[in-house]
């Protein structure tokens, strides 16, 4: 751009002068010189090529590895209270025993005269020694197993009597005498050597009456032995079993089960 001004300034200066004639030749020129120079002056420089410059060289600082970004901490909630080890739950308590139902078939249920929930007959009978004994003298403070059985004829009948004597002396009134509960055997029939033997031999500490002429069994069934009743202390028939061969299986089970209702009931009572 400031070559092309200096151009057309030259050319005005020529202009002028050829306009101006020979005359004005001298002026022209001096004029003509003056603005040459502040053209000349006005023009840029050529810039003279240097030595080439090396390139400096650049220290280079090794990049760090990029840390990963952290997140700003997040609010902070209130600090939640400590909670230790929760107690363990108590496990309930176990349900109550209840007086098994009887279940008889139709020929059995109808040899019974006394029936669950009626009272036991009183009657007068006999010791083994022969002295005379009331039947309610004999029921325990709070219950009373009552068991009519016979020593039968054969040696097999006798065993199977011994052992049935064992069992409730075990099973019955050595866990549950100290809660007020007897027991007392009534031997149907005649009172021979043999049934004392077998009292002996059987180890039992309760009383062993003896209906002699089967008068008293009549009370209570028509046929069917051994047979066993649970009463309470008035006497009242609350569970029964009958023509079994041992205390053993569903007849022990349920004898255990009805004692400990009973118990319960008149503990809770």
């Amino acid at each position: 751009m400031a070559n092309h001004n200096a151009r057309g300034r030259k050319e005005w200066v020529w202009a002028a002068i050829r306009r101006r004639g020979a005359t004005g030749c001298a002026a022209g020129v001096v004029i003509s010189c003056l603005f040459l120079l502040g053209c000349r002056q006005a023009e840029p420089e050529a810039a003279t090529p240097g030595p080439p410059v090396r390139p400096e060289a650049v220290a280079v600082t090794p990049s760090r590895p990029s840390e990963p970004a952290v997140a700003p901490p997040a609010a902070s909630e209130p600090a939640q209270p400590a909670v230790g080890p929760s107690a363990p739950s108590e496990a309930p308590p176990p349900p109550k025993p209840t007086v098994p139902e009887v279940v008889l078939s139709q020929s059995l249920r109808a040899s019974c005269v006394v029936w669950v929930g009626d009272t036991l007959p009183g009657a007068r009978l006999w010791d083994l020694g022969g002295q005379p004994q009331m039947v309610r003298d004999h029921l325990g403070a709070r219950l009373t197993v009552v068991l009519l059985w016979s020593a039968g004829q054969s040696r097999l009948a006798r065993l199977a009597a011994q052992k049935l004597l064992s069992d409730l002396q075990e099973e019955v009134l050595r866990p549950f005498g100290s809660d007020g509960v007897k027991v007392v055997a009534i031997h149907v029939g005649e009172a021979e050597p043999t049934v004392k033997q077998l009292v002996e031999e059987a180890g039992i500490s309760y009383p062993v009456l003896v209906d002699r002429n089967r008068a008293y069994f009549a009370l209570l069934a028509k046929e069917y032995l051994p047979r066993v009743y649970l009463v309470d202390a008035r006497g009242k028939v609350l569970w029964l079993e009958l023509n079994f061969t041992e205390l053993s299986g569903k007849v022990r089970d349920d004898l255990i089960q009805a004692i400990q209702a009973a118990l319960s009931v008149a503990g809770s009572g």
